[in-house]
């Protein structure tokens, strides 16, 4: 008995048969089928040779893989259900809701440290045929969509919409983190004594990839019609959210720079500043004063920054002191101690979070209270060479 690959005749689901039987039941759409002809299918689709397939490529069918699709998407099977709204896609290209469940499935499945091109291009392309495909949606003359026959038709744009900022959510939430994170630097500078300015240079390639992740978050976000935000509370909340993301990045990357003594000079800032009001435009008025309050002390950051002159006439910042602590700790393995430690920096005053995220408020807590255990642990060290 050997098992070989063979197509459904019925749904077109890829499945294995025993060549031996003459018959079997499909396990995705429960039809019988000929053993011969789900082989002969498979062997068709592979050479992209339809001349003389048995699939009953029929609407009853593409609805099938939709539905397929569906459910792997609900069970968070999501290779599953993008795998399978491409097979429906393959049937027809114009299936708005295969497209729908594409979109979803690649959203889901997005992870910004491997970025091979843009996720907005990317989700954008499968959102808009989504709608272009749709039943009783329109494209109007300014390139927006315009449902003919509501509420069906406009929660399904909604459900494309929320897609869109689910995704931007995540994106910005990450390139926060990943641009936050510089125990690497730190212990390339302080650990190793390398050079800043090598350093700076090595770091440039992952601060442009990192960069290119908010870009692609704010143009998911620029997607979203303002007056879907406005009378929708959870795309409002995700809205919000990007916004909040995008200032907590802008003040990480300011810290990141202050490691290896570089500054953004001020056409970045200029951007940095536009891209923040394009994050709030469509916001209600409480909304924007409250992002635009976390974005003063990103301000007052880069007006805390001066600049002195290096031996080759190049601008070098260096940071005014100020009320806070700036810890650096070194990772360390010490067996009497049984603790281990990844590096960490604890860059933000106390007193300077007043006015953050919840979820931002507690990730500094946290460093600092690592921090703080690698202090104790340190002591505890020193004490136990010292008696011993």
């Amino acid at each position: 008995m050997s098992f070989i690959p063979a197509k459904c005749t019925q749904c077109g689901a890829e499945i294995t048969v025993d060549d031996t039987k003459d018959a079997g039941i499909c396990k995705y759409c429960g039809t019988a089928f000929v053993t011969e002809k789900a082989i002969n299918n498979y062997n068709t689709y592979v050479t992209n040779d339809f001349t003389g397939a048995t699939i009953n490529i029929v609407k009853g069918d593409i609805n099938n893989l939709i539905h397929l699709a569906e459910n792997a998407l609900y069970a968070e099977k999501f290779q599953e259900a993008y795998d399978y709204a491409n097979k429906a896609l393959e049937i027809d290209s114009c299936a708005s809701k295969a497209w729908f469940v594409k979109l979803r499935a690649r959203a889901n499945m997005i992870d910004p440290k491997h970025r091979t091109s843009s996720f907005y291009t990317e989700l954008t392309q499968y959102g808009s045929s989504a709608l272009i495909y749709a039943e009783d949606v329109r494209l109007t003359d300014n390139a927006e969509f315009e449902v003919d026959q509501p509420p069906m038709v406009e929660q399904f744009m909604e459900s494309v919409y929320t897609t869109y900022l689910m995704a931007a959510s995540t994106i910005m939430m990450e390139a926060s983190w990943m641009i936050g994170e510089t125990s690497e630097l730190n212990n390339r500078i302080i650990l190793e004594n390398e050079d800043k300015v090598m350093v700076k240079l090595d770091d440039q390639e992952h601060r442009t990839y990192i960069e290119q992740l908010t870009l692609d978050a704010i143009l998911l976000r620029q997607e979203v019609p303002a007056k879907y935000i406005a009378k929708n509370e959870h795309l409002y909340e995700l809205a919000k959210m990007i916004a909040e993301s995008y200032v907590s990045f802008c003040h990480g990357d300011l810290i990141r720079l202050s490691v290896y003594d570089d500054k953004l000079p001020d056409y970045i800032i200029k951007d940095r500043d536009d891209n923040l009001k394009k994050l709030t435009s469509s916001l209600p008025e409480n909304a924007v004063k409250e992002a635009e309050s976390l974005n003063v002390q990103v301000k007052e950051m880069q007006q805390n920054q001066i600049s002195t002159t290096d031996e080759n006439g190049l601008s070098v910042p260096t940071e005014k002191k100020q009320e806070g602590c700036w810890l650096y700790m070194a990772p360390m393995t010490h067996q009497k101690c049984g603790y281990f430690a990844n590096s960490v920096i604890v860059s933000y005053s106390l007193t300077s979070l007043a006015g953050y995220s919840s979820k931002f408020i507690t990730q500094s807590v946290r460093q600092l209270l690592n921090t703080l255990e690698i202090i104790s642990c340190l002591f505890h060290y020193v004490g136990n060479l010292s008696t011993s």
